[in-house]
């Protein structure tokens, strides 16, 4: 039993010195979530559903032709990649040999392209032409109307055309070995883009007014009904999951209405190219004329199978022209800036690539199943995949530790089989922004169970995973990252030490007069002292308060280990005069000795004076007053003496009435020694008690008591 109660003992022991461990603990940077994940830089990798990060579809650049955009692609004749493309008009063919010009048509924009891969479908502008060519790059021209642009194409599984049109906002069809019909004449200048669903639903976005079409193609006479009319102006791109979800995307440069141009108003100008409000971008390179500022907030919505609309994107500044969908995931792009997003199940967007060309303009799926990206200004196209890149980076947002810290263990959990390999390095600096004035990258740490951070203590840090396969079939997966850090232990700090108020009742000292006594205190002989401070760490502070008077060299300790920032001193052991005290905080209860920091405050000067003035002369003399009806009256004198801090206020009392206050000659308190003359009122015959008494500064009281006797003119003392 005893055992136990020793062991017990010892253990309560323990738990309290684990209270008192360093508020300054080891603490950690853990990011193992796609919303701690995602606040990052990609490069080469991506976010997956799970919210770890892996290495992208391999990248390739396919058209390094100088092109000024590219409005269009798919998948046509011999599974090669066909590029439309604006300025001069060409149809690229991209097969994995070579890049090269498929066909040339007269006007100078290829707008739109559509394929059942034997026969290759492209619409103009700003003529509106439909051409249909061959594999052999023969043309046939099929359509020629009042249409200036044939914005999109779409292709039935029974070869019947579908063209979206620019600027009488209509809907085209074109069955095999007919002529051009008009589908759906809607009340839209601009029918933007075109979706086929496997039900043969019909979708088609619009501008002006925002609105998208559906119209159901298995009847004898098709239905159109509004699917969706949103808040935007434009709606461009369009996408379909496998679930049936539709997705549509704004493009618009600000909130006020367009003006008025050739054709649909507003993205850029460039004399007689095709253009929409804010979707299609320029017919011209960068370095011809500066892009307009795009001001507005553009935005994706998603539209279920039951017609509910739900937000799930939205940026200001940027245009979103390219939507698609591909195993279970959203790509879109935006401009003026480049990026490629990509949205999961969980409705969250992440930038999988940052492209050097200002807009995205078409997403699809290739041959191979790789995902190809096209861009303008300038005019590229992309793959990605189905390979994985065999090197991507990821580099964290800048991590605040909150002050100067040293940096312990980085660690990591990654999935790096046989091929593949997670390396992690680190940077750091003092700004909430990465600048040269940061440390260089360090060296690549290689083990995730955790090896030691060399880059010097700072307040910030960021870490870069590196991911690399030798094999483009597979790819690390990281899951986890950890940096380890303690904050450099700062000194306390008491920001505030009073002593008393600032002066007693009634104190009104000219400057140079000295300093002030404390304030009233709640017992004679008592000063309450207090004060404030702060710790940066939160560490639970300790105080020792010393006291020293004027004069004196060495502080002298009035109470140590003092937990509350508060002490009342009683101040009647030690002699009256000029005093100042000293509180010194220490954040000791939460440090080891070796990290102990202190700091102290010295108030200001002030007075102790615990000994009552005294009456150096108090006399009383009748005055003769011929009407004795009224009773005699006395003139009263006195002079009382402070040695310390001077005499504050006077006044009397006759038989234990209540007092009268009454002034010094001069009328002014205003030295340690004053004079005090009255006149009391008429007194009746009898024996009557007056009682003189002085204040002085601090509080102290001295009191006189005379009897006088009236009907024998005497008075004695008391």
């Amino acid at each position: 039993m005893k055992d136990k109660l020793l062991t017990a003992f010892f253990l309560s022991i323990l738990l309290v010195l684990a209270v008192k461990v360093s508020a300054v603990e080891t603490a950690h940077f853990k990011h193992s979530t796609r919303q701690e994940f995602q606040a990052g830089e990609f490069e080469a990798t991506v976010l997956d559903e799970d919210g770890f990060i892996r290495l992208l579809g391999q990248e390739k650049s396919l058209l390094t032709e100088e092109v000024g955009y590219v409005w269009d692609m798919t998948v046509g004749p011999g599974d090669a990649i066909y590029v439309a493309t604006g300025e001069e008009g060409q149809i690229y063919k991209i097969t994995p040999e070579a890049a090269e010009i498929f066909y040339k048509a007269d006007d100078p924009d290829v707008l739109s392209l559509a394929s059942d891969g034997k026969t290759l479908y492209a619409g103009t502008g700003p003529s509106g032409l439909i051409l249909k060519i061959n594999a052999q790059a023969e043309a046939e021209e099929i359509y020629r109307g009042e249409d200036e642009y044939i914005w999109d194409l779409a292709l039935s599984g029974d070869g019947t055309l579908y063209a979206a049109t620019g600027s009488k906002g209509r809907i085209l069809t074109i069955s095999p070995g007919e002529e051009a019909a008009v589908l759906f004449d809607s009340p839209q200048e601009h029918i933007l883009s075109l979706l086929l669903d496997k039900d043969g639903i019909l979708y088609g976005s619009s501008s002006p007014g925002g609105i998208i079409y559906k119209i159901s193609l298995d009847q004898e006479a098709a239905e159109v009904e509004v699917l969706f009319d949103a808040k935007e102006p434009e709606l461009y791109g369009l996408a379909q999951d496998d679930q049936g979800n539709l997705y549509a995307s704004t493009a618009v440069i600000d909130r006020r209405p367009p003006a008025p141009e050739e054709g649909p108003s507003g993205f850029f100008t460039a004399q007689g190219r095709p253009q929409s409000q804010a979707g299609r971008p320029r017919s011209i390179s960068p370095s011809r004329a500066a892009p307009v500022k795009i001001e507005a907030e553009n935005a994706i919505y998603k539209i279920d199978a039951s017609g509910n609309v739900n937000l799930i994107f939205k940026k200001k500044g940027t245009i979103l022209l390219a939507l698609f969908s591909m195993e279970g995931a959203l790509y879109f792009g935006s401009g003026d800036d480049g990026e490629l997003y990509r949205i999961g199940e969980d409705l969250e967007a992440v930038v999988v690539r940052d492209l050097d060309e200002a807009q995205i303009t078409k997403i699809m799926r290739g041959p191979q199943d790789e995902l190809l990206v096209a861009t303008a200004n300038a005019g590229k196209v992309y793959s990605f995949g189905p390979s994985f890149a065999q090197k991507g980076t990821y580099i964290s947002e800048v991590l605040d530790a909150g002050a100067i810290s040293k940096w312990g263990r980085i660690s990591w959990r990654a999935d790096s089989s046989l091929g593949v390999q997670a390396t992690l390095a680190t940077r750091s600096g003092n700004t909430s922004e990465a600048d040269e004035t940061w440390s260089a990258w360090s060296e690549e740490h290689t083990a995730p169970e955790g090896e030691e951070i060399t880059s010097p203590p700072a307040r910030f840090i960021q870490y870069r995973a590196t991911l690399t396969a030798a094999n483009a079939e597979a790819t690390p997966v990281l899951e986890e990252v950890s940096i380890a850090y303690l904050n450099s232990n700062q000194p306390p700090r008491v920001i505030q030490l009073d002593v008393g108020a600032e002066g007693a009742r009634g104190d009104r000292r000219e400057r140079g007069q000295g300093p002030k006594p404390p304030q009233e205190k709640a017992e004679p002989g008592k000063i309450n002292i207090s004060w404030k401070a702060v710790d940066p760490n939160n560490d639970t502070l300790s105080f020792n308060l010393y006291f020293r008077g004027e004069g004196e060299r060495t502080w002298k300790l009035l109470e140590e280990d003092q937990e509350k920032p508060a002490y009342q001193w009683d101040t009647t052991s030690v002699p009256d005069g000029t005093y100042r005290v000293k509180v010194v905080a220490s954040d000791a209860p939460s440090n080891p000795q070796s990290r102990i920091l202190t700091h102290e405050k010295i108030s200001k000067t002030f007075f102790i004076d615990n000994t009552p003035p005294v009456f150096k002369e108090l006399t009383l003399e009748p005055i003769l007053n011929p009407n004795q009806r009224d009773g005699k009256s006395y003139r009263v004198k006195a002079v009382a003496v402070d040695g310390a801090s001077g005499i504050a206020s006077a006044s009397f009392s006759v038989d234990s009435q209540e007092f009268k206050q009454v002034a010094p000659v001069g009328e002014v308190f205003d030295s340690k020694e004053e004079t005090i003359e009255f006149e009391t009122e008429g007194l009746m015959p009898g024996e009557h008690t007056l009682v003189v008494k002085v204040t002085d500064r601090a509080g102290n009281v001295a009191a006189k008591k005379m009897v006088v006797v009236t009907d024998e003119t005497r008075a004695s003392k008391g």
